[in-house]
């Protein structure tokens, strides 16, 4: 064995420095773990205390031994191993904690969606010897692959749902019009089918419209109107505070549109301070304006998707052609995930509507109006205004008349409501050109059904009809194969996104 003077005690202080120059703020992280009951909780409790004592003990026994160490560079790798293992669990521990408390904090605005949590910490990835499995602890490879599924995950389903459900609703349509061509007889013959002209529905997503209209303005815009005067009020005194402040540092935050950072001061925003007095009227009422939407989302869904399947039961009682039914199902499926996709198009469109403002800790109503109505008068006023001697009192009378004006509350307002009725126009929009685009291909389909187009094609086609008949047969037949083909081939693909983008399941049914 090797005997160790002082410069070697030297050595293995500064290494081990090195190792443990994040151990403080990791080893001040609580184990206890807030998921599951609470005899669960305990239990991992215990199991968490156990497994730090045994990770601090070795550690300590690596220290104690360090002259067993034949060389200086094994007993480095050693405490190093003994240390990263600590590292890892104080991590783990930690990331949980904050998984938990951001659940709490957020999960009634995600519902039963799932939150994203990352934990990026550089000093995991970037500390020099560390395995792949350590730099997973610093969370940049789990964000980068984040990041990277985002696009894949919307190329796969895009792809995904057009082989499983349009190509279906396709050939559907194209089956029925052969089955219409193959049955050429009398009209006491003919197919009948429920009318379906009640499917347009249009009116259904106007109701839901009004109805969204309806709920900001009883809980966000009359609000606002009925505290114009508080919210002046309030506002002026925050401006107040304002003047106080050295010219220099004045002049300083109107040249950045009131954000700025100083040493003196600190960060400091004049939108949000003045901000706070708009949330303390809308922040009421947040909660019941979300609930209100979430039912009406659910009532949307609801008229809409309903009458299409109660029409599918009515035309499966009356025995209607397999692919009658076929292309109709591939269609109500169409309706469902875009009307889905609509919904989660307003929700993305509403969180860059409400800001969290960690000056406030909680939610607010503001959109882009921040810069653009709050002040951009005064700004506007201080760049052309001219110095010199009572200056700086003209540019205080402008500001204290326009927080202390209805105008303000009406630009906060008018840009607020005009910004929530773009988003409503966009997401009706969507919803009705689909159920357009839906209901005018399935019209197309009963018409066929029933031998309204007859005429067209009857006299036409009559002489060849035997041998037009035979040829789509063939390509019956193709398509058939061709689809076969293309489910076989999609089927490794959605098991890899299944796992990969963490999809509830493969929608691998075959088209």
């Amino acid at each position: 064995m090797l005997s160790f003077s002082r410069p070697w005690r030297v050595f293995r202080w500064q290494a081990t420095s090195q190792v443990h120059r994040h151990k403080k703020s990791l080893s001040s992280v609580p184990i206890q773990r807030y998921f599951g009951t609470r005899s669960q909780s305990k239990s991992r409790l215990t199991r968490d205390q156990a497994e730090l004592r045994e990770a601090r003990r070795q550690i300590f026994n690596v220290e104690e031994h360090f002259k067993d160490y034949a060389t200086s560079e094994s007993y480095l790798t050693a405490l190093r191993k003994a240390q990263r293992r600590l590292d890892a669990l104080l991590i783990n521990s930690r990331n949980e904690k904050v998984r938990a408390q951001l659940l709490r904090k957020y999960q009634h605005l995600i519902g039963d969606r799932e939150l994203h949590v990352f934990y990026v910490d550089s000093v995991m990835y970037h500390l020099e010897g560390s395995t792949d499995k350590e730099r997973e602890l610093s969370g940049i490879p789990q964000l980068r692959q984040h990041l990277q599924d985002l696009q894949g995950e919307t190329i796969f389903k895009e792809r995904d749902h057009f082989i499983t459900t349009r190509i279906p609703a396709l050939i559907g349509s194209f089956m029925a019009w052969m089955e219409s061509k193959k049955n050429e007889g009398a009209p006491e013959e003919r197919r009948q089918l429920p009318d379906a002209h009640e499917l347009e529905l249009r009116h259904s997503v106007t109701t839901w419209a009004d109805a969204m209209h309806a709920a900001f303005e009883k809980n966000i815009d009359h609000p606002l109107e009925h505290n114009t005067e508080e919210i002046n009020r309030q506002c002026a005194k925050v401006a107040n505070r304002w003047w106080v402040w050295p010219h220099p540092s004045v002049a300083a935050w109107v040249r950045h549109q009131g954000s700025h950072y100083t040493s003196i001061r600190g960060r400091r925003c004049w939108n949000t301070d003045l901000l706070r007095s708009f949330y303390e009227v809308t922040s009421r009422n947040w909660q019941v304006f979300h609930g209100q939407t979430e039912r009406i989302f659910k009532a949307l869904e609801t008229n809409i998707i309903s009458p299409w399947e109660a029409y599918e039961h009515q035309c499966r009682k009356l025995e209607a052609p397999v692919n009658f039914l076929t292309t109709l199902a591939a269609r109500i499926h169409i309706l469902i995930l875009n009307v889905a996709s609509a919904i989660n198009a307003y929700r993305k469109g509403m969180s860059r509507i409400v800001l969290s403002y960690k000056q406030f800790g909680k939610l607010i109503w503001i959109g882009p109006v921040v810069s653009l109505v709050l002040l951009a008068v005064f700004f506007s006023f201080w760049a052309n205004s001219k110095t010199g001697k009572g200056s700086h009192a003209r540019r205080v009378k402008t500001l204290h008349s326009r927080v202390s004006s209805e105008a303000f509350v009406d630009d906060f307002r008018s840009r607020l409501s005009g910004d929530f009725d773009e988003l409503i126009t966009e997401t009706s929009q969507a919803i009705s050109d689909r159920l357009g685009r839906e209901f005018g291909a399935l019209r197309s389909d009963v018409d066929l059904m029933q031998k309204k187009q007859r005429s067209e094609f009857y006299e036409t086609y009559y002489e060849n009809h035997w041998k037009s008949v035979a040829q789509l047969h063939g390509v019956k037949a193709a398509i058939e194969k061709l689809v076969d083909d293309m489910n076989n081939l999609a089927a490794p693909a959605r098991e890899m996104a299944q796992k990969q983008y963490a999809l509830a399941s493969p929608d691998n049914r075959p088209v």
